[in-house]
């Protein structure tokens, strides 16, 4: 929206409903959920089990780790900023927590600039707690199995994170293309 914020949402469809609009925010934060939970565990699984870093050491996996954290940042990065368009402009949201942190906030008579604080805050905390179950899984998986070691774990996470991180800028892409068509009336 080329730094345009819309504080209102005059410009949705006729007929988006207060209840539609998170009827639609619910449809889509289970879909896109569920999504990143696919293509980040098939991603973790195919690089730990492929080989391709086979005899990395520890600390190395654990800088590849790092670096793909980073990756991951900028793929949740575009994903705020493109979430934060289709809110502007829809109402609706790929995130349940990041709509309700906004409505709540807009409620609150809150500044544009704390809405969308809220709005990324409710986001960033819904992603950090999908984060749990890969750790646990992992280190799960290295505690228990003989055949598992540690590096192998964290090999399985690098290559989550970089599943995420793709997934994340495939996600923000396609509702910055959803919401141009919007601006346009198709």
């Amino acid at each position: 929206m080329s730094g345009v914020e819309l504080h209102s949402f005059s410009r949705t469809k006729p007929g988006m409903t207060r209840a539609r609009r998170w009827i639609v925010t619910l449809v889509a934060s289970v879909v896109t959920a569920y999504g990143l939970d696919v293509v980040a565990t098939c991603t973790g699984l195919l690089l730990a089990g492929s080989g391709w870093l086979t005899g990395v050491g520890y600390t190395t996996a654990l800088l590849l780790l790092a670096l793909t954290y980073v990756a991951w940042g900028l793929g949740a990065w575009s994903i705020l900023r493109a979430n934060w368009e289709l809110l502007q402009r829809t109402g609706t949201s790929t995130n349940l927590f990041s709509k309700a942190g906004h409505d709540l906030a807009a409620r609150l008579g809150w500044s544009l600039r704390l809405r969308r604080a809220a709005t990324h805050t409710g986001y960033i905390l819904t992603d950090l707690a999908k984060e749990a179950p890969y750790y646990i899984g992992a280190a799960g998986a290295a505690i228990f199995s003989e055949s598992i070691a540690a590096v192998d774990a964290v090999i399985f996470l690098v290559g989550a994170n970089v599943g995420a991180a793709s997934y994340g800028f495939l996600q923000s892409y396609g509702m910055r293309r959803f919401v141009r068509r919007i601006s346009r009336g198709e």
